[in-house]
């Protein structure tokens, strides 16, 4: 059983996934100018803000 233990261990890190390889994703590429301009509506049933790309309050569930 411990030698068992030892190779998954081993293999695990190895198999280190997506952490070696190049971030594909840089962080300038993920940001999206209209949803960072994005307004606040509030709810007029509860008064929770909302983001202006919403049909509902995260809230209450009424419909904005």
């Amino acid at each position: 059983k411990r030698q068992l233990l030892s190779n998954l261990e081993k293999e695990n890190k190895e198999d280190t996934g997506f952490s070696s390889r190049e971030n594909i994703f840089q962080k300038e590429d993920m940001v999206d100018e209209d949803i960072s301009e994005a307004e606040d509506i509030t709810c007029p049933n509860c008064g929770t803000k909302n983001t202006k790309f919403v049909a509902y309050c995260k809230n209450c569930g009424k419909e904005l």
